[in-house]
């Protein structure tokens, strides 16, 4: 068909008109091409029958106007963009270590931390096979086990009780007094039934004191919990401090930051042991 380039002329020629040019005068203008433009004589193959009447050469110039006025619309209202979207980048949920539970095995080469201790340190342990066996507000508790037991306790906000043999009978009068390093020092010191070394001044993570060894009784068979005895309560219901009598016992009592802090250093297995407790203290450091 001789109008099929000056249909495809036109055509074009209104994609590139503004938006707002109306669709009816493109059309007309088709239309007038046809009127007037010659028609050549096209011979179709021999398998063709049918001859394209004139209505419907204008029903296909039609049709292909309506679709090329789609396409252009669509063109039209393409948004702008200049270049590819970005990829939004994924959000990775924060892992959160869960916190420890009590008692918790320990490893060498790792510092540990208190996570509930009112006054948090950090620590470590010479050897393989100690256990943080408990952490709250007022105490913490990391062990080991040889023979029997032995470890070392740090604890706040303690109370003395009047004689560790009758612990029933409640504690000192002057609770006021074990508010500071002095107070507390002189109220073990005292206890019935105890022998106390002379106290010497130590230093602690940066944290001055003094420090002492503390023997029970040799024999404990008549006290409220027979064969045993309790020195301090640091308010923790479930550690009363209660201890068999053959137990050895070294004190260091510190300030850190205005709190008096008890580090007590026990063992069953002989006062040899206390010398591995002491190279836990040597390591500990007060945040």
């Amino acid at each position: 068909m001789s109008t099929d380039r000056d249909v495809t002329r036109i055509v074009r020629s209104w994609l590139k008109e503004d938006a707002h040019e109306d669709a009816d005068r493109v059309l007309n203008l088709v239309l007038d091409q046809l009127d007037t433009t010659p028609q050549r004589r096209v011979v179709w193959p021999v398998r063709r029958i049918l001859s394209m009447s004139s209505n419907v050469r204008f029903g296909l110039v039609a049709a292909a106007i309506v679709v090329a006025i789609v396409v252009g619309i669509g063109l039209f209202n393409r948004p702008s963009v200049g270049g590819p979207a970005a990829s939004p980048t994924p959000t990775v949920a924060p892992t959160v270590s869960p916190t420890p539970s009590i008692p918790m095995k320990l490893s060498t080469g790792v510092r540990y931390r208190t996570s509930n201790f009112s006054v948090p340190f950090s620590f470590a342990v010479p050897a393989n096979g100690w256990t943080m066996d408990s952490d709250t507000p007022s105490g913490a508790d990391v062990s080991a086990q040889g023979n029997s037991f032995y470890g070392l306790t740090v604890m706040t906000g303690i109370s003395v009780y009047k004689d560790p043999c009758h612990w029933d009978l409640g504690y000192v009068a002057d609770l006021g007094s074990l508010a500071s390093v002095d107070g507390i020092v002189a109220a073990l010191g005292s206890l019935p039934g105890f022998t106390a070394s002379q106290p010497v001044a130590v230093t602690v993570a940066g944290h001055a004191g003094f420090a002492f060894d503390l023997a029970p009784p040799s024999d404990a068979s008549g006290c409220t919990t027979p064969g045993k005895v309790r020195l301090l309560d640091s308010g923790d219901p479930n550690n009363h401090d209660e201890f068999f009598v053959a137990v050895a016992l070294h004190y260091q009592i510190i300030d850190v930051g205005g709190t008096p802090v008890v580090l007590e250093q026990y063992s069953f297995d002989g006062a040899a042991r206390l010398a591995d407790v002491q190279k836990v203290v040597d390591g500990i450091t007060f945040e």
